[in-house]
């Protein structure tokens, strides 16, 4: 039974959390007014991965550095950083929709993008496992946060 929840389950939770993201960026960048607020937003989400193609094509010696880095970052650290990145990234994603400020919606995807990105190279480098505490106070923290707090635009 252990096999199911560990080979079938915590795979579909991490490829369910690389869809979330992503398809929320796609709506972020959807939702600009016009062109010129759409490719800002483009922008501002992909620029996270054009930095993870030139980390991930460098030497292998000079970039492992932070992926051995992480597996030796206590555990509260991981707990506390997930659940500040997922509280945040609730309430940042409310505050830059409320906005008709391009430039604060861009932020927003930049922000996005790279917690996926980072989640992305931890995946290529093996390190996924060692950010299982990051990963579940992510998750509940910005699920308790929507439970409590809701969404204003959904009313």
């Amino acid at each position: 039974m252990e096999w199911i929840f560990t080979y079938i389950f915590y795979p579909i939770i991490v490829i369910g959390m690389f869809i979330v993201i992503w398809g929320h960026i796609y709506f972020i960048v959807v939702k600009g007014s016009n062109h010129l607020a759409m490719f800002r937003r483009s922008v501002g989400s992909l620029l996270p991965l054009v930095i993870l193609v030139f980390i991930m094509t460098t030497s292998p010696t000079s970039n492992s550095n932070l992926a051995e880095d992480i597996k030796f970052i206590p555990a509260y650290v991981h707990v506390f950083a997930g659940v500040v990145l997922g509280v945040s990234m609730i309430e940042c994603g409310k505050i830059a929709s409320k906005t008709s400020y391009d430039a604060g919606a861009a932020i927003y995807a930049l922000f996005a993008s790279t917690i996926g990105s980072f989640l992305l190279y931890c995946f290529m480098k093996g390190a996924l496992g060692s950010l299982n505490n990051f990963l579940l106070s992510f998750l509940v923290a910005g699920g308790l946060y929507i439970i409590f707090h809701g969404f204003d635009e959904l009313k």
